[in-house]
C-alpha cells in the first residue's frame, strides 16, 4: 500500500528537504502543497498523512488542524518542530496531530512516524514528551498548593496532616 503525505511549510526549503526525505521510501508519495487555503484544504482531505512544519503561523496551523477534524477523511497531521509553549503542544494533541518530530532527528525518524501513523501508532519525540510531563507537574503543584492552602489556611480548624 502506498501511503499519501502531504507537506505544508512556509518555507520552500524545508517542504523540499522533508520531501526528499520520505521520498526515499517507496512506499510513501509525497507532495508539496501550497499554503493558499483552499488548494491546501482540498489536498490535505485527499492525502493519508499531512506533515505540518511547526514555521507555519499558529493561525493557519490551527485552522488546517481544525479542518482536518471536521472532514469526513481520516488524514493524520504529524508536525515536524515543536512550538516552545507546552500548552500549545497540548493543543494540537486535542486538535488530532498524531506525531510531534524535531528538525534534528534522523532522517529515518520521520519515515519511521509516517508509515507508523497510518499503522495506528503514535510518535512523541522524547524531549517534547518530557516538556509535556513537566507542564503537568507544574499543573499538579499548584494545585496541591492551592488545595493545601484552602484545606489548611488560616482560621481553618484541624490539618490535613494526622501529625
Amino acid at each position: 500500500m502506498v501511503v499519501s503525505v502531504a507537506i505544508v511549510s512556509p518555507l520552500p526549503h524545508i517542504s523540499h528537504d522533508i520531501q526528499r526525505t520520505l521520498g526515499q521510501d517507496d512506499r510513501l508519495a509525497t507532495q508539496v502543497v501550497p499554503l493558499e487555503a483552499d488548494i491546501a484544504i482540498r489536498r490535505l482531505a485527499r492525502a493519508d498523512v499531512a506533515v505540518l512544519h511547526n514555521d507555519l503561523p499558529n493561525e493557519t496551523l490551527m485552522r488546517l488542524l481544525r479542518t482536518l477534524m471536521l472532514l469526513p477523511g481520516t488524514t493524520m497531521p504529524i508536525i515536524v518542530g515543536a512550538p516552545d509553549d507546552p500548552d500549545l503542544l497540548v493543543h494540537y494533541l486535542e486538535h488530532g496531530v498524531v506525531g510531534y518530530v524535531l528538525a534534528g532527528e534522523p532522517q529515518e525518524r520521520l519515515r519511521e512516524v509516517v508509515t507508523g501513523v497510518t499503522e495506528g501508532k503514535a510518535y512523541i519525540n522524547p524531549g517534547i514528551a518530557t516538556r509535556l510531563i513537566d507542564r503537568y507537574r507544574s499543573l499538579r503543584e499548584r494545585v496541591r498548593e492551592r488545595d493545601h492552602a484552602e484545606n489548611d489556611g488560616p482560621g481553618r480548624e484541624g490539618s490535613a496532616d494526622p501529625d
